[in-house]
């Protein structure tokens, strides 16, 4: 721009400047040329008064000439030549007399009695010339002066117009550049504030003022103000949006039509096993991801919600239920976007549901079923005393068994959900062992097991006694049934620091290895034949492991097969 200013500037000058010598050289030239006539006329004037009929032609134009020129300081050329017939009669300059000049252009107007003038080149001396003749008394005065002194005026007068020209331009620019670096100087800071601006420096601002670029400057501080406050509104719009997502605990990913990633949360990257998800980059690094990117660009191109289910491959296995819709923007198609959740735990919930229902509904079954058989056969005839009794007692073992099912589905369904479970209670460990001592002595004989109690003095859990019993009463009666004859139990209970270490141990059959993981499921077992002709329900771990856990505990098992096994509790003492 200020090129542009100097150059306009310059090119306005220089146009100004050739105008005006343009106008005004013929001006000084035309002024000059009148006074040299009005000079000459002066001169021819007085000759045509001075001069009589009987005056020698020559030595006048001689005599008078040489006087002028003296006096003048220039030369000046005095011609006679009769007005009738154009032949020269004397010539200051030596001029052949009897030459005929009647076809010279200011001897032809003067023959036509007007004052003749002319400018030309003589052929006589060589010499350029200015002409102005008259007639008095049939003679011809004519005067010439030499113009190369005026040619060389003329030529002075040139170079200081051309002189005056170059420091008219050269003034003209260190004017137009001086003028034009104090009117760019807002321009120049509207500049620098706009480049600043753009390096982000928002709060930069330039000074006002009364001409059109202050008023420009104004407005530029103005919309500089405006854009702060709306990048400072959308900035806090922007982090509400991240605090927002960042406490989804589901993923949410937003892609535009081109698959790159426009907004997300970090729970996107926990979950598709991903260590960063990039802002302007597509979804990848993982199979996960790439199952995500094809589900989005589904949806994309699609133009309708859409559900999914991804596979993680890891360990343990990760499944993810994936929810797609269109991202719009005024009616325009932007992209889509994704609400990723971990089901995982969920589909483990429904299938051991499923699988507690199966289980629940066969261990029902089966007892009710022989209970129905055998009520059918004795409602199908007489039967002796024997029979009936023996029909009897195998009703009423299933009963039994149906019964105690059903009381320990019940215990296990208030320990999961905590009813009639106070915690301000408290329970003596050595009390509860010698209780049930005295319970299980006939069993004890019965298999021909020896049973061993040993429990530190004074250890009390905060616990409910009844659900300390449950859990001393499930692991005992198993240690006892899997036991071998002559095998024997051993019931520890031992302070470590601020935790009480619990060790039930025996010498039994032992659990296979790849059993271990599963026996405190529902209605797991291992020998299910064994188990079932014991009177087992299959929810005596799954009760003791929840006992364990709602008191803030852990348990643990080793066992080999054919030595015995071992459980381990460890439960808090202080609440």
């Amino acid at each position: 721009m200020r090129k542009k200013m100097l150059r306009g500037t310059i090119t306005t000058v220089i146009i100004a400047l050739i105008a005006a010598f343009a106008l005004v050289f013929p001006l000084i030239d035309g002024i000059y040329q009148g006074a040299v006539e009005n000079e000459l006329t002066g001169v021819l004037a007085m000759m045509s008064a001075s001069y009589e009929a009987d005056d020698d032609p020559a030595r006048y134009v001689e005599q008078n000439a040489e006087q002028l020129s003296a006096m003048e300081g220039k030369e000046i050329r005095l011609t006679l030549i009769d007005g009738a017939t154009g032949r020269v009669l004397a010539d200051s300059a030596g001029l052949t007399p009897l030459d005929d000049h009647s076809q010279r252009p200011e001897v032809a107007a003067a023959m036509e009695g007007k004052v003749g003038v002319s400018t030309r080149r003589s052929a006589t001396t060589g010499k350029n010339y200015y002409y102005v003749a008259v007639q008095r008394n049939g003679i011809i005065f004519r005067a010439a002066q030499n113009l190369d002194k005026v040619y060389a005026i003329r030529g002075s007068i040139l170079l200081s117009c051309l002189v005056g020209l170059v420091a008219g331009v050269v003034a003209a620019a260190l004017l137009s550049r001086r003028q034009a670096k104090r009117m760019l100087r807002p321009v120049d800071e509207l500049i620098y504030a706009a480049t600043s601006m753009e390096s982000g420096n928002l709060y930069i601002r330039v000074t006002p003022g009364e001409d059109e670029i202050g008023v420009l400057g104004a407005a530029f501080n103005d919309m500089a103000s405006s854009l702060v406050a709306t990048l400072y509104k959308l900035n806090e719009k922007r982090s509400q949006l991240g605090g927002v997502l960042q406490s989804i605990q589901d993923g949410v990913v937003a892609v535009d039509e081109d698959g790159r990633v426009l907004i997300f949360n970090d729970k996107v990257g926990e979950l598709l096993g991903l260590d960063d998800v990039t802002a302007g980059a597509p979804l990848s690094g993982s199979t996960g991801a790439l199952h995500l990117a094809a589900l989005l660009r589904q949806t994309a191109e699609n133009q309708e919600a859409a559900e999914g289910t991804i596979s993680l491959a890891t360990t343990p296995e990760r499944i993810l239920e994936v929810h797609t819709a269109c991202l719009t923007v005024e009616e325009k198609p932007m992209g889509a976007v994704a609400v990723i959740r971990d089901v995982t735990h969920l589909r483990k919930l429904e299938q051991m549901r499923s699988e507690f229902v199966s289980n629940v509904t066969h261990e029902l079954k089966t007892p009710l079923t022989s209970i129905r058989g055998y009520v059918e056969l004795l409602k199908s005839g007489e039967r002796d005393q024997e029979t009936r009794e023996n029909f009897y007692e195998i009703i009423d073992i299933e009963a039994e068994r149906l019964h105690a099912l059903i009381e320990d589905l019940l215990q296990l369904s208030e320990i999961e959900n905590g009813k009639d479970d106070p915690r301000n209670l408290s329970a003596n460990v050595e009390e509860t062992l010698s209780d049930l001592e005295r319970i299980f002595r006939g069993k004890l004989q019965e298999q021909g097991v020896t049973l061993t109690l040993e429990a530190e003095p004074g250890l009390v859990l905060p616990m409910n006694p009844i659900r300390l019993r449950q859990l001393f009463t499930n692991l005992i009666d198993n240690a006892i049934k899997y036991n071998v004859p002559g095998g024997s139990v051993s019931v520890t209970a031992r302070r470590d620091r601020n935790r009480c270490v619990i060790r039930v141990a025996d010498s039994g059959i032992g659990i296979p290895q790849e059993a271990q993981e599963r026996i405190f499921e529902r209605f797991y077992r291992v020998d299910k034949g064994r188990s079932r002709a014991m009177g087992g329900t299959g929810l005596g771990l799954a009760i003791v492991k929840h006992i364990v856990l709602s008191y803030g505990g852990e348990i643990q098992v080793t066992s080999t097969e054919g030595e015995g096994t071992v459980f381990t509790i460890t439960l808090p003492i202080n609440q």
